[in-house]
């Protein structure tokens, strides 16, 4: 049984996700990636969310299904403690996780991509979902490979998994 549950947030519970972009641990997974956006710091990895920009990123990313999905994760007391998204391109969902940085090694992360990976499938009709991320993170290569993800290629310092709906299904 899941501790978990996804929570589509209100534009004004936003405040959250500005805390865990502008933390640099737990946004460390992101630092050198040297990321073509005026908000993003190689340096930490964080990435800016000022108030400015909400309305804008909630219009695009809230209520946008089955193309882009976003949630919070909220634990069984119902805090946050992460996000995960979605966003359909060329007929295949490319996902995110992040749990904040002191919610980790406590398998929330599995238990958010289980859910997330069931609303891709179950509800949206998803026949590919896949993750792309550096080499060197080895808990969220684990992660996915404990959720049957199969690693497809490297290139450039960059992995990317894949969970086929054939497989999903098998594994229901």
């Amino acid at each position: 049984m899941s501790r978990i549950t996804l929570y589509t947030p209100k534009r004004d519970e936003l405040d959250y996700r500005a805390k865990i972009m502008s933390d640099p641990v737990t946004m460390s997974y992101n630092r050198g990636l040297k990321l073509d956006c005026p908000c993003y710091h190689n340096d930490t990895g964080c990435i800016d969310f000022p108030e400015s920009d909400r309305d804008e990123w909630y219009a695009a990313w809230i209520g946008r299904e089955p193309h882009r999905f976003y949630a919070y994760v909220r634990d069984e007391e119902d805090q946050f403690i992460g996000e995960v998204c979605a966003r359909l391109e060329d007929g295949v969902y490319k996902i995110g996780v992040v749990i904040e940085s002191r919610f980790r090694a406590c398998g929330y992360g599995d238990e958010a991509l289980a859910a997330l990976v069931d609303v891709l499938f179950e509800k949206f009709g998803a026949e590919v979902v896949e993750n792309e991320f550096d080499f060197q993170r080895n808990a969220a290569a684990r992660m996915h490979r404990r959720a049957h993800f199969t690693p497809i290629f490297e290139k450039h310092g960059f992995v990317r998994f894949v969970l086929k709906r054939a497989v999903y299904e098998a594994l229901k």
